[in-house]
């Protein structure tokens, strides 16, 4: 299993494989690759011959079909398949036996006139599947998952080294924040940023927050920030224009039992002595991430943070029971954490 890096460096040196498998949901560094690929056999030639296929849509047996052929005006063929999550065992639409078998027969002996490319865009990778293993052993099989926090800001900070703007520190954090330290999502944002900047142009915190829209997990971040600090009104006006946006409340609640387990931990860690880079190294998140959750994570004991968290995992657990209406369940929660605070007050 080769590393993004480290495949496109081997690709630089003109090295080609006859069989990719780019597996992993970070969507840019997809593209990104293939597109580097896609360049390198263009090379030299007046016209790529490319195929592209969809395993969701065709099968296995014609593009390997496909594979076996040779090209009459190109150095090499090139066959792109999307969508090959059945080869990884992640998907509903399972390959023959015969045609596992067909594909085992050709990883062992590929045509070295064509180069094979097999996308997936999930990381729940089975490798005790007979075709996994194969597929690691004989294909270039290029991991792109998503990358850590810091990794993300390291790539946006390289980005705007070289780019014709700059951004605040501050909105550098907004940025991150709102795009959940999402790489495809952020290289999104700073494409149509670099659209709207002027060359030099220094944007600010303000501009972010007026240009590049919050994701859903950045919303949430914010409901949660809004309970923890007993903001009750802020919280059902986030709450609400969630709603009215379509979102799921399980997912919302699913979402929001993240975000309390972050402030218990950082909060039993700090407790404990831990500063915030250690706080952020021990649980792998941003430092931001880690100052934002201490925050305003003052007001509610440990306890009552604990036990808002329980109401949380039983109100999913009801929900997804059907047990009740479930967009009622978060006021309700919200009514019993008052009550609690109340209780404790006298």
């Amino acid at each position: 299993m080769s590393s993004y890096q480290s495949a496109l460096k081997k690709l630089k040196t003109g090295q080609v494989s006859p069989v990719y498998l780019l597996y992993g949901s970070e969507q840019y560094l997809q593209d990104t690759f293939l597109s580097s690929l896609l360049d390198h056999c263009r090379q030299g030639q007046e016209e790529l011959d490319l195929t592209r296929f969809d395993l969701q849509e065709d099968s296995l047996t014609l593009v390997l079909d496909e594979a076996n052929l040779f090209s009459f005006f190109a150095d090499r063929r090139v066959i792109v398949v999307d969508q090959a999550d059945s080869l990884i065992g992640a998907s509903r639409k399972s390959i023959t036996d015969k045609e596992q078998a067909a594909l085992l027969e050709y990883l062992a002996q590929p045509n070295e006139a064509s180069v094979l490319i097999f996308r997936v865009l999930k990381d729940n990778l089975d490798k005790r599947r007979k075709l996994s293993k194969a597929l690691l052993k004989e294909a270039n099989f290029v991991e792109m998952t998503p990358m850590d926090e810091r990794a993300v800001e390291a790539y946006l900070k390289e980005f705007l080294r070289d780019g014709k703007f700059k951004i605040q520190r501050e909105g550098i954090q907004e940025l991150l924040i709102r795009t959940n330290y999402d790489l495809t999502k952020v290289t999104s944002e700073l494409n149509k940023l670099n659209s709207f900047a002027n060359p030099d142009q220094l944007i600010t915190k303000k501009d972010i927050s007026l240009l590049v829209p919050r994701s859903l997990e950045s919303n949430v971040f914010e409901l949660s920030n809004a309970v923890v600090a007993l903001q009750i009104e802020k919280a059902v006006k986030i709450y609400r224009d969630l709603l009215l946006l379509n979102n799921n409340p399980i997912q919302l609640h699913a979402l929001l039992i993240t975000q309390f387990r972050l402030f218990i931990q950082s909060r039993i860690l700090m407790e404990a002595g831990h500063l915030e880079g250690d706080i952020a190294k021990t649980l792998s998140v941003h430092p931001y991430r880690v100052k934002l959750a201490l925050k305003n994570n003052r007001i509610l004991s440990l306890n009552q943070l604990q036990q808002f968290y329980m109401d949380l995992v039983e109100a999913d657990f009801a929900m997804k029971q059907g047990l009740g209406n479930k967009e009622t369940y978060f006021y309700i929660l919200l009514m019993k954490l008052q009550d609690m605070v109340e209780k404790n007050k006298s």
